[in-house]
């Protein structure tokens, strides 16, 4: 099995030795879903998937709980999905990242290499944390941050695909082509549902901001987030609003990535 990410105008696959994690909309792009699979190379089940219907209005999810239960809002429809095996194919798909794993390593302090250096290093690979009300799956390559999450409370969905840049200062969020962002009734303005996949990766050049207003900054081509806090083994960015992003050094992982530069 090949390792890495691949895509094409419909469907995108970032695929590891255990999870593989897929993003898709139809050509109307009336329907955008995500799937999340478990397992080992070739032998992968479904776990969680989300899919919003524009035209109707309608989110539906679900997901494979730690203690084995199904938690969803559409017993007779996407649950029914749940266990059902890894069926796509990557023929044909254009390469977009490769990804590179590793057995564990020690990963550096910000003495040791600056906080640019770890806020790259840190977030690589793939982690999730899961209980009978929410799911969250994270998987950072070397050009892309993916995450995969539901929390059941207000049916409060987010699954995105972003280009994210490192900085010493803090961090640019930019280049996002997948978003999936759904809460209640979606009547928030940070709703939303896009699906621009198979393009080549944009990388965004943006100068390196200094905070003054301690608060996220807005630009014309994203999100700064500057540094709040930080110590040798955690750093905190300021997120828009009260919102903290928080990267601690040993976090746990399900897998590692080699960090390329």
């Amino acid at each position: 099995m090949e390792y890495g990410v691949f895509s094409s105008t419909n469907l995108e696959i970032a695929q590891t030795m255990h999870w593989t994690l897929c993003f898709f909309c139809n050509p109307e792009k009336s329907l955008i879903g995500a799937k999340l699979f478990y397992g080992s190379n070739d032998n992968k089940t479904l776990t969680a998937i989300c899919e919003r219907y524009l035209q109707e209005k309608k989110t539906v999810y679900a997901y494979k709980s730690i203690d084995g239960i199904n938690v969803t809002n559409d017993y007779n429809g996407v649950c029914k999905l749940i266990g059902s095996p890894f069926t796509y194919e990557i023929n044909g798909l254009k390469k977009k990242d490769s990804i590179i794993l590793s057995d564990p390593y020690e990963l550096a302090t910000v003495d040791e290499r600056g906080i640019g250096f770890c806020l790259k290093q840190w977030r690589l690979g793939t982690s999730y944390v899961q209980n009978h009300d929410s799911f969250t799956f994270l998987m950072v390559t070397n050009k892309i941050e993916y995450v995969f999450s539901i929390q059941t409370q207000h049916c409060n969905i987010y699954c995105g695909a972003s280009v994210n840049i490192p900085y010493e200062n803090g961090m640019f969020g930019g280049g996002q082509y997948y978003r999936f962002r759904n809460f209640d009734d979606n009547s928030q303005p940070f709703c939303g549902f896009s699906c621009n996949l198979g393009n080549d990766l944009i990388v965004p050049t943006v100068s390196e901001l200094k905070c003054e207003s301690g608060a996220c900054i807005v630009t014309d081509k994203g999100l700064y987030w500057p540094v709040k806090r930080f110590t040798n083994d955690e750093i905190v960015l300021h997120g828009c609003g009260d919102d903290e992003y928080i990267y601690n050094r040993n976090s746990k992982k399900s897998e590692f990535f080699a960090m390329t530069e």
